[in-house]
């Protein structure tokens, strides 16, 4: 059983870094998207001119959230698809691809999140790396913050700090993982689908016994 569990590892390593690396890719880009577009809409629009808090922020959360997520689930989506084809094999389990699926996407997400403490709330630097938990933990803790005065001398980055971002983050992550994992399963029938339509097994999806 040992040898097995260290035979499936072995196999699946590849595809965790890619996917680790990728997904920090994905989420840069689709931060760099969403917050670009919304300062061009909120300083362009109104030509410079002073534009009230409120105004920003609904502008902000009604422009970044949609496009960040979305843009980020549309690039993950593509480095699923050219990455499941290359590990995928035949299996008479049908729930295999669940614990695949969780072997290669939690320890890139793990990682994501360590990346993301490093500067709990910055979307200046890593917390465009996850840009709706960030905004969220940052509204969350100045709302907090201005209501404790030990919160307020305790600093984003204290313990307390980071209790709180990871809330934001978990809440975040779990609807972000629910549609992955659909991605994931989806993409996973249609290479079972294409094995099937070959007739034959490549070497890419041959049968094992982890």
């Amino acid at each position: 059983m040992k040898k097995r569990s260290t035979e499936f590892l072995t196999y699946l390593l590849k595809p965790i870094l890619i996917y680790a690396v990728g997904a920090l890719v994905c989420h840069f880009l689709s931060a760099w998207f969403s917050l670009n577009l919304a300062q061009i809409v909120i300083y362009h629009k109104w030509q410079y001119t002073t534009v009230p808090a409120s105004v920003q922020m609904w502008t902000r959360i009604l422009l970044i959230y949609p496009i960040s997520f979305g843009v980020s689930l549309i690039t993950i989506w593509t480095l699923l698809q050219k990455l499941i084809p290359t590990f995928y094999f035949t299996t008479e389990d049908n729930k295999t691809y669940k614990y695949i699926a969780m072997a290669i996407i939690l320890p890139g997400e793990l990682v994501r999140y360590i990346v993301c403490l490093s500067s709990m709330g910055s979307l200046l630097g890593s917390g465009r790396f996850s840009v709706i938990s960030s905004n969220w933990f940052n509204q969350l803790w100045w709302a907090l913050a201005s209501k404790s005065e030990f919160l307020l001398s305790q600093g984003k980055s204290s313990l307390i700090g980071g209790l709180i971002f990871t809330l934001c983050y978990i809440a975040y992550l779990l609807l972000y993982l629910f549609i992955v994992l659909k991605m994931f399963r989806y993409l996973w029938k249609v290479s079972q689908w294409e094995a099937e339509d070959l007739g034959s097994q490549t070497p890419n999806k041959i049968k094992r016994n982890f």
